[in-house]
Order: structure tokens, then sequence, then C-alpha cells
């Protein structure tokens, strides 16, 4: 009995490896993927436009570095991620808690769908997320840096943007019952006026570049305005004459009016 009950643990300990394994690789992999292909365009746009005046080399260095960054950091929070909520669900199920599935979700059909959704690692109920994210985002995006305080401000406005549309679903709010098209505009109006009166009353506590763009934008009264200040940067002109050539190259004169109408039709944020 205990040689038989030894055999069933080593298979059941043997299959929860490789599937911790496949998790491991696979996350790993997909972050590197992922975090290449969002910080090497953003790296090596911005190193043309706004710092030339570093040097090549010194140029090539950092997208080189922030691009390694960007996907090592990605790669090790997926792979925290997905490794401890495929423990904390098996935790789950072991202990026979109740289950609230994702939204799409459907409930496994037999024992191999319920097997493959496992391997998956896909959560069972919104508390596994939550201690999933909360560990590993403690052991990646906690330490402050150039590239993690810049994903943390994507992430933020997104979240931001997520929670107005889902205002209409909360009850006792004023937005209970809105379409997002109605909320949007409190929205805006709220974002707007907090950011505004940040910028003039505690700049200090605003990101350093947003704050350098919103000084020139709104601060350029002082007297050492010059005429030179009011015309385009021979960058900004390369990157405008480069647009016109593509559109037109693309879809003639139409396309290039296009590109530059000033009034575009309005699209869902």
């Amino acid at each position: 009995m205990g040689a038989v009950l030894s055999r069933m643990l080593g298979k059941q300990a043997a299959a929860h490896a490789s599937r911790v394994a496949g998790l491991v690789g696979r996350a790993l992999r997909q972050g590197v993927v992922v975090g290449t292909k969002v910080r090497l365009p953003h790296s090596a746009v911005s190193a043309t436009l706004f710092k030339l005046d570093r040097g090549v080399t010194a140029n090539l260095v950092a997208i080189t570095r922030d691009t390694w960054v960007h996907s090592r950091n990605l790669a090790y929070f997926a792979t925290s991620y997905k490794l401890i909520l495929y423990l904390s669900r098996l935790a789950w199920e072991r202990g026979g808690l109740p289950t609230t599935l994702p939204a799409g979700s459907e409930p496994p059909r037999d024992l191999r769908a319920s097997a493959l959704a496992l391997l998956s690692a896909r959560p069972t109920h919104p508390a596994q997320v939550a201690l999933a994210a909360g560990v590993a985002s403690a052991l990646v995006w906690a330490s402050p840096s150039v590239i993690s305080y810049q994903i943390l401000l994507y992430v933020l406005s997104r979240v931001v943007i997520s929670a107005g549309r889902l205002a209409s679903e909360v009850r006792g709010t004023p937005f209970e019952g809105m379409p997002f098209a109605r909320v949007y505009p409190a929205l805006a109006v709220g974002v707007w006026v907090a950011v505004m009166l940040l910028f003039e009353y505690r700049p200090d506590a605003l990101q350093s570049s947003m704050r350098r763009s919103m000084e020139a934008l709104y601060h350029f009264d002082g007297p050492e305005l010059a005429a030179g200040d009011l015309m385009p940067s021979p960058m900004w002109c390369g990157v405008a004459a480069f647009v016109v050539a593509w559109a037109y190259k693309s879809g003639g004169a139409r396309a290039v009016l296009d590109a530059f109408r000033v009034l575009p039709r309005p699209v869902r944020p």
C-alpha cells in the first residue's frame, strides 16, 4: 500500500513539475518578446527625436539597455504571476473553496478540460489574481526606476479609464446606468482640472517630463520669449516632411489631407 501511494504521489509531483516548467518557460519567452516589441521602437523614436545630442553610440547603448530592462522585468513579472496563480489555484481546488470564473470563461466539461485549464493557470477566483499580482508586483515593480515608473503611468491611465467604463455598473453612483459616452466627459473634465491644479500649485508632484511639456505649453509668457521660440525645430520639420511623403506615397493627395486634417471625426477612446 505504501509503495502504491508513493508511486501515485511521485507521478503527481512529476506532472506538477512538468506543468510548472512549461509555465515558467512560456512566461519568460512571452515577457521578453512583448517587452522588446513595446520598448525597442519607443526607445528608438525617443532617442531619434529628443536625444540626438548625446551621440549615436550613447543612444544605441541606451536603447539596448532600456529594451533589456523592460523585457526582463516583464518576463520576471509574467513568470512570477503565472507561477503563483498556478499554485494558488491548486491550493484553492484542493481546499474545495468556491470558484468565480472570469467573464467569458466556461466551467470545464470533463477531467481533461479541467487539467488543461489548470495547466494554463487561469484564475477561478479574484483572490487568486490579487495574491499573484500583489506578490509578483512587489518582487518586480515595487523598486522605483525610470522603466517601472513609465509602465506604472501607462497602466494607471488605463485603470482610470476602465474605472470610468465600470462606473455605470456601480449602484448609487451619479453614473449608474449611463453609457460610457456620457461618463467620459465627466471623467475628462475631472482629470484635466486635477492636472492643471497640480501644475499651477504643486508642479513638483508631477512627472518631470510632463511638467516640462506643460511649462512649454502654459508658462511661455516670460520676457525671455524670442521669435525663434515660435518656429518649429529642424527635427520636427524633418518628421513632418517624412509623414507627408509617406502619406502621399501610400494614398496620394487625399491621404495627405487626411493625415493633417484639423478636425478629425471623433473616435471611441
